[in-house]
């Protein structure tokens, strides 16, 4: 069985000081492809550098809501766009919660970032938080003619259904292990159309292993979920996950 983590933070600097470890750790369980998401400039040249390191390992590059004031230097991240092992661009979008900017810098990050993927044919990836209704808003307006990818999808089922109607795609990570009726709602819905799996990590660590740092091979626990709630075999529903991820990242992976 071969599994993928769409999203992890293999950059973060609790997790890049044992990223070897946590490599074979993934590949131990069976989480053979991980793609690094950058969230800053330095965070983004790290996730590249660390692709580079590991032959199946994808990076991920983009300007995060919450360092919007870096939108100045976004040519940076153009220049990583090149790069063999980079996939696309986020994680970017809005995130309301924290408003370390106001949402109108926000905004504005966002469109820029939007056309730069639209400009090279990348995939977007989202960070969306307590900010749905605008960032689905700025999506219709602009219309990126790219896969749009919702990582750690959090809304309710009607947004999982706009997002698979569009032949977007969405993300389950270890908040679908947690006591979340309404997520578990949204996957039921839309059954595993589109779809994806990822863990977010250090962050969001599954059910059983809460209070533990997360990683990659914590994706196993989401993959499990997600086969009990929809009622099919772990197999089954790996194979269709990593299908999602090539035609939504638009590569190809060795089974």
């Amino acid at each position: 069985m071969l599994l993928v983590d769409t999203h992890a933070h293999l950059n973060d600097k609790r997790l890049y000081p044992i990223r070897k470890e946590v490599v074979q750790r993934a590949e131990s369980r069976g989480v053979k492809y991980i793609f690094v998401v950058g969230y800053d400039i330095s965070s983004s040249r790290l996730a590249v550098e660390i692709a580079h390191e590991f032959e199946n390992v994808f990076a991920i590059v983009g300007i995060h809501p919450n360092s919007i004031d870096e939108i100045n230097r976004v040519g940076e991240i153009e220049e990583l766009l090149s790069d063999e092992k980079t996939i696309a661009v986020g994680e970017i979008g809005l995130d309301y919660h924290w408003m370390t900017f106001p949402k109108d810098q926000q905004m504005e990050g966002f469109r820029i970032q939007i056309n730069l993927a639209r400009k090279h044919n990348l995939p977007i990836v989202l960070h969306v938080r307590d900010a749905y209704p605008d960032t689905i808003g700025i999506i219709e307006e602009e219309n990126p003619e790219v896969p749009v990818i919702f990582h750690s999808f959090s809304d309710k089922p009607e947004t999982a259904r706009w997002i698979v109607e569009r032949d977007y795609f969405l993300s389950f990570n270890g908040m679908l292990t947690y006591k979340n009726p309404h997520l578990h709602r949204s996957l039921k819905g839309i059954g595993l159309k589109n779809v994806l799996s990822e863990t977010d990590s250090p962050y969001l660590t599954p059910a059983p292993h809460r209070g533990k740092m997360n990683e990659p091979m914590y994706v196993v626990e989401v993959v499990e979920k997600m086969a009990r709630l929809l009622n099919k075999s772990v197999e089954e529903v790996a194979e269709r996950l990593v299908e999602n991820a090539e035609r939504a990242f638009g590569i190809n992976l060795t089974r």
